[in-house]
């Protein structure tokens, strides 16, 4: 075996299925474009089904043979998770990888917090990646042979320093404790959990996403406050989840790994 094969068997997905939840745009897309180039064959999945297929006709276009997927669910609803995996293993035969980054992001100062709002950020960010995780390790201690789970979480669950994000936060500080304490769990069946905590990486977002954003109030969104002066991009981070899910990061379970340009240590 030569260096390059060498290195793409130990970096590389070759033979490998994933399902990617919020693939339709941001991080998820990029992380289901670098899998894909990486030998995945991918489930991108997601509640726009134009977004979806949008992706999967850009990575099918480079491609030899037809390795994207789209799967319309809403993570937050247990019968959709169920389909989408019961879908998923359909289409791929096998489900190795499985990237939890679908997520609702909004802004609400404490007098706004209503409880549905709180709801319903937990709904998406919480709930849903308690149940596709609950579904990965289903169907991974099924066919015996483990795999890897990455939850996309957020350095605002360690860190305070944006106003009006107690709401978010407290949901991704609840992605960081299933992540450690189902990592202890699931280990025996050779399946590992980690997540990935982003710092500010702008992405495409819904206009009304755009508008909140644009208006955070706190230095997190300040580039002169990370120590590597910029904004992160996308395949930043998604290299990341890629070396997570590569047989290199074979020894690495229940880490919150932050790829945030230093933020964390500002």
């Amino acid at each position: 075996m030569n260096r390059a094969r060498e290195l793409n068997a130990l970096f590389g997905l070759e033979g490998r299925n994933a399902i990617v939840t919020g693939g339709g745009s941001g991080l998820g897309r990029a992380i289901a474009r670098l899998y894909s180039l990486a030998g995945a064959r991918v489930v991108v999945a997601g509640r726009r089904r134009s977004a979806l297929e949008a992706v999967v006709r850009e990575v099918n276009a480079t491609a030899e043979t037809e390795v994207a997927f789209a799967i319309p669910a809403d993570v937050s609803e247990e019968a959709d998770v169920a389909r989408l995996f019961e879908s998923s293993a359909a289409i791929l035969g096998r489900i190795d990888i499985v990237v939890n980054a679908a997520a609702f992001i909004r802004k609400y100062a404490l007098a706004q917090a209503t409880a549905e709002v709180f709801d319903k950020t937990q709904a998406t960010n919480l709930r849903g990646v308690f149940l596709c995780v609950r579904e990965a390790v289903k169907h991974m201690r099924s066919q015996g042979r483990g795999g890897s789970i990455i939850n996309i979480s957020s350095v605002a669950a360690l860190r305070a320093d944006v106003l009006d994000n107690a709401v978010y936060a407290a949901s991704k500080g609840g992605v960081n404790a299933i992540t450690t304490n189902l990592a202890l769990e699931v280990a025996p069946d050779n399946i590992r959990i980690n997540a990935i905590l982003p710092g500010a990486f702008p992405v495409e977002r819904t206009q009304q996403e755009a508008r909140e954003v644009s208006t955070y109030r706190g230095p997190f969104m300040n580039p002169e406050r990370v120590p590597l002066g910029r904004f992160g991009h996308p395949d930043e981070l998604a290299s990341v989840a890629l070396f997570l899910a590569s047989p290199a990061a074979s020894y690495i379970t229940g880490q919150l790994i932050c790829v945030d340009g230093g933020f964390m240590v500002s």
